[in-house]
């Protein structure tokens, strides 16, 4: 423990909440620093609970096999893995704020994630991609904004669905792109915060709107665009 309130995991360790268990750190917590392998990560059998705004920066894989309750907090990916290896994050599994981070390699998911509030991508390697495990499908849902600012790509095996009851906003970078994009929020508006790219499929659901007039922003699609019917 450096600092109060303050835990950190060194590097080749996992932090690993047992069965029955509940772990409540109370603050920020760090899992591993830089260039770690597969073993570094978080493990939940049992509750992890979080009770307030604190960070948590994984360095490592992540399984949640158990119960990750997120309260107001900001989870972070950050890509510090040496060469070769991804993170896999598996477990289905709901976040406040979920961030990817980093300067190394990426991530394969192997489940389906909710965000209550904001997904933000700043990655500055374009190895830093984020993809789903083998031929699996997978999707993050965002009732916030989603702001990729990084280098990094999404692929469209990973779909971000924006389902908020607020408007919402949707930025990428000049250099990175999002996976695919279903436009879910049929209770306000979302709108372009850029020119939007896409390496998938970009889907507006009935009854939402992806309001495109604002700056005259391009939509760049490597895939293709759906809207489904009400049937």
């Amino acid at each position: 423990d450096a600092a109060t309130d303050t835990l950190n995991v060194v590097n080749v360790n996992e932090l690993f909440v047992w069965t029955g268990k509940t772990f409540t750190p109370g603050g920020d917590v760090t899992i591993g620093t830089s260039n770690v392998n597969a073993l570094t990560g978080i493990d939940i059998r049992g509750t992890w609970t979080a009770t307030g705004t604190e960070t948590i920066t994984n360095n490592g894989a992540w399984n949640n096999a158990g119960i990750f309750n997120a309260a107001q907090g900001t989870f972070t990916f950050d890509a510090d893995l040496q060469p070769g290896w991804d993170s896999v994050i598996a477990g289905a599994t709901t976040f406040y704020n979920l961030a990817f981070t980093g300067t190394g390699y990426g991530w394969d998911l192997d489940d389906d994630m909710i965000v209550q509030n904001n997904f933000t991508s700043t990655s500055t390697n374009s190895g830093n991609n984020i993809s789903a495990v083998g031929a699996e499908t997978h999707t993050i849902s965002v009732t916030g904004n989603v702001i990729h600012s990084g280098t990094n790509n999404i692929y469209g095996a990973v779909t971000l669905v924006m389902n908020g009851t607020t408007a919402q906003t949707v930025t990428t970078s000049s250099t990175g792109s999002l996976g695919s994009l279903r436009i879910s929020n049929t209770s306000a508006t979302v709108e372009l915060g850029s020119d939007l790219k896409m390496n998938g499929r970009l889907t507006i659901d009935p009854s939402a709107t992806l309001d495109v007039t604002n700056n005259n922003y391009d939509i760049i699609l490597n895939t293709g665009v759906t809207s489904p019917s009400d049937t």
